[in-house]
């Protein structure tokens, strides 16, 4: 039993192991907490309001790391969103990937492929709300993949401004499955709080990058992820605000210092 009216050595404080727990349900059921943990479901239900806790179910629990998505803990053929993929095929045909291109990368029909790009499909029950895990999963690879390689179709380009499709370097790694979050616009618009946002982000990591500050050293210092700081690094090349990053330059700037 988790909950106690007494304290014994082999139990502990569950506050931290509450805390844990509570992160890991913003993406993960109950269910999937207890078979990755191998606990009973009955046990995890019951840990919030546990008076104490046996320390071989504080570890179990916090052993699980923190996924940013349930995508990346699910099984295959569970259901999530289809809202973090449709992001990520957007922002690729933006890039200058045709839907055709991406179709054959990600092995899917014409109709699974208009759902990703948030298109009705005709004679369809199907909104595309949700995909399967696996689906997710592939989009996710695929955008990794393509997210610094542009394009050749200057149609996909035109297709993806008419919708106003954001570009992968306007998204913020993490902010990709979230339905809150948006992308930060890279042209003025009238609500230019996220231009400025974006520009004080281009010129701290210029700055870090001309102190000699590796990616990951970076990426920690502000918060998001080494791949965010690469693709910031190039829209900064790109605009002419920073040079070539060499291994060279970074042992010279540590030198320096």
């Amino acid at each position: 039993m988790i909950i106690l009216q007494q304290w014994r050595p082999d139990r502990t404080d569950p506050a931290a192991t509450q805390q844990h727990l509570q992160l890991l349900s913003a993406t993960m059921s109950a269910t999937q907490i207890a078979q990755i943990a191998h606990l009973d479901r009955t046990t995890v239900s019951r840990l919030p309001s546990a008076v104490f806790v046996s320390r071989r179910v504080a570890a179990a629990i916090q052993s699980i790391p923190i996924p940013l998505s349930g995508a990346e803990i699910a099984a295959d053929n569970t259901r999530v969103p289809i809202l973090g993929a449709t992001r990520r095929i957007q922002s690729l045909i933006a890039f200058g990937h045709t839907p055709c291109y991406l179709r054959r990368r990600l092995r899917v029909s014409c109709a699974t492929m208009r759902q990703l790009t948030s298109r009705p499909v005709r004679n369809s029950r199907n909104r595309g709300a949700h995909i399967s895990v696996a689906l997710h999963r592939r989009v996710h690879t695929l955008w990794s993949e393509l997210q610094m390689q542009p394009g050749q179709s200057t149609t996909a380009r035109q297709t993806a401004a008419r919708h106003r499709w954001a570009l992968p370097f306007m998204w913020d790694e993490a902010d990709l499955d979230d339905p809150t979050a948006k992308p930060i616009p890279c042209r003025r618009t009238r609500t230019t709080n996220f231009r400025d946002r974006r520009d004080e982000r281009i010129h701290q990591v210029v700055a870090a990058t001309e102190r000699g500050e590796g990616s990951a050293e970076i990426a920690a210092r502000l918060g998001t992820t080494e791949r965010t700081v690469c693709r910031v690094r190039a829209e900064a090349r790109h605009r002419g605000l920073l040079g070539p990053v060499t291994s060279q330059m970074t042992e010279a700037a540590r030198e320096v210092a």
